[in-house]
């Protein structure tokens, strides 16, 4: 197999497995930047985590949580950004600050959405392997069970569909969809959760103003042009149909969360620090080529 322009080799020898994982490229220095921030994140949390005097097991599990958190901001950032090397560092930087800043941190919905999105999005060329499908199902049924995130199984049927439906169609993502929709629907039936108790009434404020966000992001992607992610033979495969439907994925995301957000604000802090960066990405952007600096691809 070819090597991706632009990939790993590490990246290169994941492809025939999944299309999940996007490791950092160690010959760019913004990816070594990004890897600094990620090891100085774990340091970080585990000094927090001695000066409360936490046991050894919570030291070693919160400073897991700083690495996996501030690199996953990163990387959905990345994934939404694909032809940007630095608006992903702010990223990272917020996720820092929120690492510092909490306790008790889930990264759930964080590598929920992040998998989801590069599903759709499709950065390391190749489609969704049937390993990377039952991943995106197992993260929804676990929400489920275990009460992270009820209501993501509607954020991973709006993937599961739009791979299938988009340029490079993979149908057999309908059966995944499907598979969601029941797991969803029965549990509902078992539980009696769904949308009678939840509402935007009852979001906190912090919720409304990150859903504008959300939704600025995914308004924004219409006008923004954007350069697609190389492919193995070095074209370029991301169309603006996958990108727009990325952020659709985000958008579906974040209503999840928000009609979930009795959950709390450190269940889904790790996402929302990574949308300021991408709508300030897609700002500037579009700032650019209304000035000209940016010639479409």
């Amino acid at each position: 197999m070819a090597q991706p322009s632009g990939s790993s080799s590490l990246q290169t020898a994941l492809l025939p497995y999944t299309s999940l994982l996007r490791p950092p490229d160690l010959r760019r220095l913004w990816h070594k930047v990004a890897l600094l921030l990620v090891v100085a994140s774990g340091v970080i949390a585990v000094v927090l985590s001695v000066r409360n005097k936490d046991t050894t097991s919570e030291t070693a599990l919160a400073g897991l949580l700083g690495v996996l958190g501030v690199y996953g901001a990163w990387a959905l950032v990345r994934e939404l950004l694909v032809d940007d090397d630095v608006t992903p560092l702010l990223g990272a930087g917020l996720a820092l600050w929120v690492v510092v800043v909490g306790r008790d941190l889930s990264l759930y919905m964080l590598y929920a959405t992040l998998f989801s999105v590069r599903m759709v999005q499709r950065s390391v060329g190749p489609r969704a392997t049937l390993v990377d499908s039952a991943v995106i199902v197992g993260l929804t049924m676990a929400g489920m069970v275990t009460n992270l995130n009820m209501l993501f199984w509607f954020a991973a049927v709006v993937a599961f569909v739009l791979d299938a439906s988009l340029r490079e169609r993979a149908w057999r993502q309908l059966v995944f969809a499907a598979g969601c929709i029941g797991g969803g629907v029965y549990f509902d039936l078992q539980h009696k959760y769904m949308m009678r108790e939840l509402g935007f009434v009852t979001l906190p404020s912090w919720g409304k103003w990150l859903f504008v966000l959300a939704l600025f992001c995914f308004l924004a992607s219409f006008f923004v042009r954007c350069a697609g992610a190389p492919t193995e033979d070095g074209t370029h495969i991301r169309t603006h149909g996958r990108f727009r439907a990325s952020m659709v994925v985000v958008l579906a995301c974040a209503i999840t969360s928000l009609f979930a957000g009795y959950i709390g604000l450190l269940n889904v802090g790790l996402v929302w620090v990574a949308l300021p960066a991408v709508g300030l990405g897609l700002l500037v952007r579009l700032v650019r080529q209304w000035t000209g600096n940016v010639e479409a691809s």
